[in-house]
């Protein structure tokens, strides 16, 4: 579990800084180029749109896992106790159903892309159209261990669900609450 989480860390939150930096670099070097020395680096552009395609696909993915999606929750404030938990468990099926759906054509989509090149680069399109079901993939596996850690809650009576949820959002609210990777069971 903890090679996991490790891997996660980097997949969703190090590969991405580490591509957004290389963009910045990228681009600079080639306005650089371009300005300077009149002499433009002309892959930029293909090799930036690949990297800003992983780095928003794998950040959809780092906000899944972070509670981090925009989320209109007038519904589940308004049901308390168990029914919140469950009306949460709706919610997350009917997620997990619609990225699903994603992933699914999104595999044909890349079989598509598979014999085209980006033109300068001559690297192949299913690079970047690789990304989204990858990305809607890593969704669903963090939407599926909510629904199983909500499934236990509701077995077990207890909150530890809600718990990790406020507490990854008031880490969002408040950089300077000490992130632990703990997770305490709150009971009801």
């Amino acid at each position: 579990m903890i090679m996991i989480r490790r891997v996660s860390r980097f997949v969703e939150g190090t590969l991405p800084g580490l591509l957004l930096l290389a963009i910045v670099l990228m681009v600079s070097v080639d306005v650089a180029m371009r300005y300077i020395f009149n002499t433009p680096i002309r892959a930029t552009s293909e090799l930036a749109m690949i990297a800003v395609a992983w780095v928003v696909m794998l950040g959809c993915a780092r906000a899944a896992r972070k509670f981090q999606h925009i989320t209109i929750s007038v519904l589940s404030d308004a049901v308390r106790g168990r029914w919140r938990e469950i009306h949460s468990l709706i919610v997350i099926v009917l997620t997990i159903a619609i990225m699903g759906y994603v992933v699914w054509t999104g595999i044909p989509y890349i079989m598509q892309t598979a014999g085209r090149f980006f033109p300068l680069t001559e690297l192949p399109r299913w690079i970047m159209t690789a990304s989204i079901p990858i990305g809607f993939l890593l969704m669903i596996v963090h939407q599926l261990q909510d629904a199983a850690q909500i499934v236990r809650d509701l077995r077990h009576g207890t909150s530890s669900y809600r718990f990790r949820r406020q507490r990854e959002l008031a880490l969002i609210l408040d950089p300077t609450t000490a992130d632990t990777t703990a997770v305490k069971v709150a009971e009801r």
